[in-house]
Formats: C-alpha cells, sequence, structure tokens
C-alpha cells in the first residue's frame, strides 16, 4: 500500500542530515498495520485491496461476494453463484508432487467419507448395506464389492 502526503514540497534538498529533508517527505511511506492488534479499527475499501466489512462476518460474506460466493452461517452453506456454462463450475488443481488426495469429503469428526485421489480417481465410501442410502454407489462391507442400491433398497453388484 503506498501512502503519499497530498502536500508536496517543491524546496530543495538541505545540506543537514538531521533535518528532514523535501524528498523524505515527497517519497513513497512504507507503512505497517499490525491486523491482530486490538487498536486497528477501520474499513478498507475493497477496490484498495480490503473487504469492507466492519466485521468479519462482513468482511468475509463481501470478500466472497467478489467472486460470486456467498456463505450463509446459519447453515454453514458455500454457494457458487453464476458462472459462465461454457466453462466447469469447478476446478480443482493437483500441486506439483501431489502425494494426497486432492480433494475428501469428511465426517463431523474429520473420518473420510470419500474422496478423489492424487491421480484423479475415485475413492467411494466403505458401507454397510444397511447404512448405505437407496440410489447410491458404495464400496459393500457384506459384498466386499463395489456395489449399486437402487431406489427400493435392492444390491447390485458392479466389480468385484
Amino acid at each position: 500500500m503506498t501512502v503519499k502526503h497530498k502536500f508536496i514540497s517543491n524546496k530543495s534538498d538541505g545540506t543537514d542530515a538531521s533535518k528532514v529533508k523535501p524528498s523524505n517527505w515527497n517519497d513513497d511511506h512504507d507503512v505497517e498495520i499490525d491486523l491482530s492488534s486490538p487498536e486497528t479499527t477501520g474499513i478498507l475499501p475493497i477496490n484498495k485491496g480490503g473487504t469492507g466489512g466492519d466485521s468479519a462476518e462482513t468482511a468475509i460474506a463481501n470478500l466472497l461476494s467478489t467472486q460470486n460466493l456467498n456463505y450463509d452461517s446459519n447453515t454453514s452453506t458455500l454457494l457458487i453463484a453464476g458462472g459462465n456454462p461454457e466453462f466447469p463450475r469447478e476446478i480443482k488443481r493437483a500441486a506439483p508432487e501431489q502425494s494426497k488426495d486432492i480433494e475428501q469429503w469428511q465426517n463431523e469428526k474429520g473420518v473420510v467419507l470419500s474422496a478423489i485421489s492424487r491421480n484423479g480417481a475415485f475413492k467411494p465410501p466403505t458401507l454397510s448395506d444397511e447404512t448405505a442410502e437407496n440410489n447410491t454407489i458404495y464400496f459393500s462391507l457384506e459384498s466386499n464389492a463395489l456395489v449399486y442400491k437402487d431406489f427400493e433398497g435392492r444390491i447390485y453388484i458392479l466389480s468385484r
């Protein structure tokens, strides 16, 4: 962030090194702001690199909205809005030398339910036939195979 004074001095620099020179006054200033300090208050506008928010919730909402994203704190839901129908809605790009899953879906305790592996393969959930919902594909504990459970609860083995 560049800060300059409105006043610009046209005087030439003197020779006394102990005095502030006009060129020092006119120069860009380095500004350091400790955002974790309780004394730091105010709103930095979005067009100046800030979030335009006066609270963490407002700041996050403002920042997300600039990216066509909305967050509902009541339901903890992130909504991707708009977009161009000619392009994918979401892209997950692996890091160079990706060694872990690219994406995971976890339960409330952080246990991985299913994932997309580092090479793009789908890792389906491992479930008992009783707990699996209808119209789902999963790895069945009973069948020891990848299965499809149809809308009536019938189980079809897809692969062993």
